[in-house]
């Protein structure tokens, strides 16, 4: 027992240091000096396992600052989501295509940046899954992709009807959803669902070519 103890203490200990080492790599990285010299990143993946007073900063200096255009935010072990009302004001936003991983703030349709949002995909959103996805698809008006994964609890119904969404392409991977309404989506062609069976129904989707589920 005691060795078992010893170890844990280590790996404690190595897991702190390992987290300082990354904060301060990535404040480096994301939150240089004002003379540093202006650099252009397009795509960047960005993973914390917990609250960090530094999480805010990263993200904000990452899309208003250094103009990322593809972003990937996973957060493990923690609740914290990140307001992206805090870049409305910034000027250099271009983000495009962004991935959100137990992260998802309900109010992030209300932003401008999350607004001009082309692609997006959430996953292991526990909220109910059809009222995450109407609300998104009829605040972000220019969304072209919809990935859901990980998603949904108590084989939740999927109700989809956004006349005025210009959705293209909508995914479910793995999301406990029981049924699926696809009541009013008039640009949608492609439809993919994987995991468990579901029921499917079909609406306005005039320009559906691939509607098919994998198990």
């Amino acid at each position: 027992m005691w060795i078992v103890q010893r170890l844990t203490t280590h790996l404690q200990r190595y897991e702190r240091w390992a987290m300082r080492r990354y904060v301060k790599r990535l404040n480096a990285f994301l939150l240089p000096r004002t003379n540093v010299q202006q650099r252009s990143i397009k795509k960047l993946r960005i993973q914390t396992f917990g609250t960090s007073s530094c999480n805010d900063q990263w993200i904000t200096s990452a899309i208003g600052r250094w103009g990322v255009e593809d972003l990937e935010l996973v957060v493990d072990n923690s609740s914290w989501c990140y307001d992206f009302r805090l870049l409305d004001k910034c000027e250099n936003v271009r983000l495009k295509r962004l991935v959100l991983s137990n992260c998802y703030h309900h109010d992030a349709p209300k932003s401008l940046t999350f607004q001009r949002l082309t692609a997006l995909t959430l996953c292991k959103e526990c909220s109910h899954i059809s009222h995450v996805c109407c609300y998104i698809l009829r605040n972000c008006v220019q969304l072209v992709d919809l990935s859901l994964k990980y998603s949904g609890h108590n084989r939740d119904s999927l109700h989809i009807r956004v006349p005025k969404s210009k959705l293209k392409n909508l995914q479910l991977d793995n999301c406990n959803v029981g049924q699926v309404y696809l009541t009013s989506l008039p640009c949608l062609e492609a439809f993919a669902c994987r995991g468990q069976p579901i029921e499917l129904h079909y609406g306005e989707v005039p320009r559906l070519r691939h509607g098919f589920r994998h198990r």
